[in-house]
């Protein structure tokens, strides 16, 4: 009786330790919002510049003066404190060390929506090429009506920008963000090349938070050979007990 209860102890820890190795993720930026590094644009007119002379550091979460970020105790991000009808957002740039080219991530976040607000919340993510001397991208996380549902929080003066969730870089339509509800957001992507990483969330006329954001290697399922091998490797472990128990 020891001895089989034995054989499977062995079998079981043998498949779930090759299991874990063969679909484990490595995470690359995780943010709760319990204290996050902040920096306010002031007005409307105001943006953050990267590169340059730019006043922005990679990590930074900026938000509108106008409308606030309001990160509060309980750890979120809310993307304004009013519906009106301007459009505010709050967005990061991610350097690129932690990305190698060629490998697939996934993104995640938390829409903690309210019935207060509309149905036109967006996100964008984009690689950003090129950011040095005078080639700089810009950060506008405030406008006026003009900036509309079409808002675009990130433009660059000569560095490039390759929109990863929209070519068109209208923003990538969330769901739950005008209803009383906490809704999980993923998306994939295959980060090809590229000096930044670039992501943004808001719109027009919105009140939701966001929060547990997350960017990842994407989790792989294993092929049917992953499966058999794990199997094989577990038989062979128990035929190898069971022959030194002999």
């Amino acid at each position: 009786m020891k001895s089989n209860r034995r054989t499977v102890l062995l079998s079981t820890f043998i498949s779930a330790l090759l299991y874990s190795t063969a679909i484990g993720s490595s995470g690359i930026s995780t943010i709760d919002f319990s204290s996050p590094t902040t920096a306010v644009q002031t007005s409307n007119a105001t943006t953050r510049t990267l590169g340059g002379t730019g006043t922005y550091s990679y990590g930074t979460w900026i938000y509108s003066a106008v409308g606030e970020i309001n990160v509060s105790s309980s750890g979120v991000a809310k993307i304004r404190n009013n519906a009106s009808g301007n459009p505010r957002a709050i967005a990061v740039i991610f350097d690129s060390s932690s990305f190698i080219a060629g490998t697939e991530y996934t993104l995640s976040f938390d829409v903690i929506g309210t019935s207060l607000g509309d149905d036109s919340g967006r996100f964008w993510l984009a690689e950003v090429s090129g950011i040095s001397g005078s080639n700089s991208v810009i950060t506008n996380v405030a406008q006026g009506s003009a900036w509309s549902s079409a808002a675009k929080p990130f433009t660059t003066t000569s560095a490039s920008l390759n929109f990863l969730a929209d070519s068109a870089s209208n923003g990538y339509l969330l769901s739950g963000e005008n209803t009383d509800t906490t809704t999980k957001t993923t998306f994939n992507f295959t980060y090809t090349a590229g000096t930044a990483l670039a992501f943004a969330v808001g719109t027009y006329n919105n009140q939701f938070a966001i929060d547990n954001f997350s960017i990842a290697e994407a989790v792989s399922v294993p092929e049917p050979t992953t499966y058999a091998l794990v199997l094989g490797v577990a038989a062979l472990g128990i035929v190898a007990y069971r022959r030194r128990r002999c």
